[in-house]
């Protein structure tokens, strides 16, 4: 199985690996937050940044206008998904995205193994209610694939993976 160990090479490995894959992921992004609560907006947000550790299964190399129309079959929809050009950035391949040349992993989310764990930047464990009151509402379903059920679909900086997974076939974990 091969080992990879720093950003450039996994993003060359993605670059040639085109076989739809099922990946298993650790990521530790950051934690969107307001500077204020979001119900009153007067208390101020105790902590200046949070980072949120999450393990999940997902869905790599996948075909999103296949997946959508799919989707779509399943609810009684025409299957006329069409999808569009990324807003940001330039797709790469099935899994890479770039812009600015920062490329960026993109995955269908499956499952979460265990819970989703917070931490401060020192790195401490925070309880998620404690940060509840400064997280932005989440945004709305993409409206553009005429879903109840959307697609998920999420990209991810190759430096907010911690450990990545293809069974029997490679492994990531950055020195």
């Amino acid at each position: 199985m091969l080992k990879i160990t720093n950003e450039k090479d996994l993003v060359e490995f993605f670059n040639k690996y085109k076989s739809p894959a099922k990946v298993e992921v650790v990521a530790v992004t950051s934690q969107k937050m307001n500077k204020k609560d979001v119900a009153t907006k007067k208390i101020p947000n105790p902590l200046s940044e949070a980072y949120k550790i999450t393990n999940f299964k997902a869905d790599i190399n996948f075909d999103y206008e296949d997946r959508v129309n799919d989707a779509r079959l399943v609810e009684g929809k025409e299957m006329s998904f069409e999808a569009q050009q990324a807003k940001w950035g330039t797709f790469v391949s099935k899994s890479l995205n770039e812009k600015d040349g920062n490329f960026y992993l993109k995955l269908i989310p499956k499952d979460k193994i265990g819970a989703t764990t917070y931490c401060k930047a020192d790195g401490s464990i925070v309880d998620r209610l404690e940060l509840d009151p400064f997280m932005p509402k989440p945004s709305d379903k993409p409206s553009s694939q005429g879903l109840d059920n959307p697609v998920p679909y999420r990209t991810y900086k190759p430096d907010s993976i911690v450990y990545l997974e293809i069974p029997g076939v490679a492994t990531y974990s950055p020195n």
